[in-house]
C-alpha cells in the first residue's frame, strides 16, 4: 500500500482516507 501511494502521489492517499473513514 504504501508503495503504491507513493507511486500514486498525495492525491490518491487522501481519496484512500476518505473510505477509510466511511468504514471506521
Amino acid at each position: 500500500i504504501l508503495k503504491y501511494n507513493q507511486l500514486s502521489g498525495p492525491i490518491p492517499s487522501t481519496l484512500s482516507q476518505i473510505p477509510n473513514l466511511k468504514v471506521l
